[in-house]
């Protein structure tokens, strides 16, 4: 949305915007500037708008000096909608979002996660569950707790090993090896670290390993996966810093974003308790 700070660019290529979906919302930045008014201002235009005033003029621009598309006439486009959604259970840094206290008044919480096993949502859910303590004032419809939405059980444990510092690569190759020996695709698998420099550090290390397809495999952080999923996810050394929200946070959303295989692998002796506790 950076170019739409720039007036002209926002008339051409905005105008005709009426419903707006914003997806993730929890993940956007206040730093980058107010989007939230932005947004809403999209879906609130009004036929005093200024940049409604242009819809007509790019429309019949787009279709010749004579002709406007159908449905895109400021004699027909009155305010949309906006919708925002978000997860606060995959909120794992502190900065601040530029959300207003209370979004609107058709606040609801979709509570139903299709998306993980029986085994992994079971694992996953004093995690989801911890992530809702704490709520502000106006987040009251976010505290329902999640179910899940079928009966599917894969067979298959969430696994938890317990390596030393130095041996998490080797262990990653294991890990790797394992699934993909036993037909799994490098395009199934997803290695989430807490750090960029860490998605650096494991990439060049699969660059210098590059047997069975495993430069293929995906790397990337907890925070920049959140609303993705893969069929099988390895945390890789999973830790939170002084920007991250916290530890069950950061496991609450690494985990959920396995659907059907899920590996942590942890040089932390505190870390491995709190996951062999869940």
């Amino acid at each position: 949305m950076q170019d739409s700070t720039i007036a002209e660019l926002f008339n051409k290529k905005y105008s005709c915007v009426r419903n707006v979906f914003i997806d993730d919302a929890q993940n956007f930045k206040d730093r980058d500037g107010d989007w939230y008014s932005l947004a809403s201002s999209l879906a609130n235009q009004g036929e005093d708008n200024s940049t409604l005033k242009k819809c007509d003029e790019n429309c019949a621009a787009s279709q010749g000096t004579s002709s406007t598309i159908k449905g895109c006439s400021s004699e027909d486009l009155t305010d949309g909608f906006f919708w925002v959604c978000l997860d606060y259970a995959q909120k794992v840094h502190k900065f601040k979002a530029g959300l207003p206290g209370v979004i609107g008044k058709n606040n609801f919480m979709l509570s139903e996660i299709t998306r993980n096993t029986k085994e992994i949502f079971k694992y996953a859910a004093k995690f989801l569950n911890k992530t809702s303590e704490g709520l502000t004032e106006g987040q009251d419809f976010l505290s329902d707790n999640p179910v899940l939405g079928h009966d599917y059980e894969s067979g298959h444990s969430v696994e938890v090993v317990k390596c030393r510092k130095d041996a998490v690569q080797n262990t990653l190759c294991h890990v790797l090896d394992s699934y993909l020996g036993n037909g799994a695709q490098p395009g199934d698998i997803a290695i989430l670290v807490s750090k960029s420099k860490d998605r650096e550090v494991v990439e060049k290390d699969l660059h210098a390993n590059a047997s069975h397809g495993k430069l293929d495999v995906m790397v990337d952080t907890v925070r920049q996966f959140s609303g993705l999923d893969k069929p099988i996810i390895i945390g890789l050394d999973p830790y939170a810093d002084v920007n991250h929200a916290d530890m069950d946070k950061l496991i609450a959303n690494l985990v959920t974003r396995a659907r059907d295989g899920l590996v942590i692998i942890t040089s932390s002796d505190e870390l491995m308790k709190k996951l062999q506790d869940q």
